[in-house]
């Protein structure tokens, strides 16, 4: 039986990864990696200059990341595919366990989220607006743009219709601006954004201690949803129609199964 010479010499398994990919991506490779790890072959994902703040941040995944200049290629496995769809590549217990773990890592994203927890109260809805290069091409708005008026609208309306408490609408957003000018016109709740928010961390941390969400058509607002889901099981997401279109065709593989999808 044949064995990789990279096994025989516990040379690691690595994840390659894009320059262009943020870090709700990334995320799926280091929960990739910490599902694979072993002390005589190790899973680590190739390190990028946009993962900095958040090896920083959490000690886990910096753990879990090797940059490709000393790795012994020789004998390292290397691999491109992403395994980042729902119930196929990887279950709600390995999720879970990841996100445990991940925040269990980190004594700095703990203090953020105790932070967020007094700001975002049982009564608040957390809304997620994702903008920026999804309005900013034309190839990208085709694929990942949505109707964010009607969606949110349509997710209040929602939540009154199963008598879920709000008293307030908290925005979590890379344009805020853009949201305090359209949202106020179809929400009739009192709108704010975060309070002491210092950087995307604490983006991230108000999503994962909110108890009620409406989460963007992007992988950082999914793991917000998966992070609190792993702290709060009882916790009300709701999610856009798609996560993109493909070639007309509604993406949603990487939702989870119980978030509430809300069509405008």
């Amino acid at each position: 039986m044949f064995v990789p010479l990279g096994r025989l010499a516990g040379a690691p398994c690595v994840q390659l990864t894009s320059p262009l990919t943020r870090a709700g991506n990334h995320l799926y490779d280091w929960m990739w990696a910490f599902r694979h790890d072993r002390p005589r072959r190790p899973a680590r994902v190739q390190h990028q200059p946009s993962m900095v703040p958040w090896l920083a941040e959490f000690p886990l995944l910096d753990a879990l990341t090797l940059p490709l200049a000393t790795t012994p290629r020789l004998f390292a496995d290397f691999r491109g595919s992403h395994e980042d769809i729902f119930g196929q590549h990887f279950t709600r217990a390995e999720l879970a366990r990841f996100c445990t773990a991940l925040v269990a890592s980190s004594s700095s994203f703990r203090t953020r989220l105790s932070r967020a927890a007094d700001d975002v109260g049982h009564r608040s809805v957390v809304v997620n607006v994702r903008r920026g290069d999804y309005y900013e091409h034309d190839f990208l708005q085709a694929a990942y743009g949505l109707d964010i008026e009607g969606y949110v609208g349509a997710s209040l309306r929602a939540l009154r219709a199963q008598g879920v408490p709000a008293d307030e609408i908290v925005i979590v957003s890379d344009d805020l601006d853009w949201c305090l000018q359209h949202l106020p016109a179809v929400v009739d709740l009192p709108l704010r954004p975060l309070a002491q928010r210092s950087s995307p961390l604490d983006d991230l941390a108000a999503l994962a201690a909110a108890r009620t969400v409406i989460l963007a058509n992007s992988t950082f607002s999914f793991w917000g949803a998966h992070i609190g889901a792993a702290l709060h099981p009882d916790t009300l997401v709701l999610a856009p129609p798609y996560h993109f279109i493909d070639d007309g065709v509604p993406d949603k593989k990487r939702f989870d199964p119980t978030w509430q999808v809300i069509t405008p």
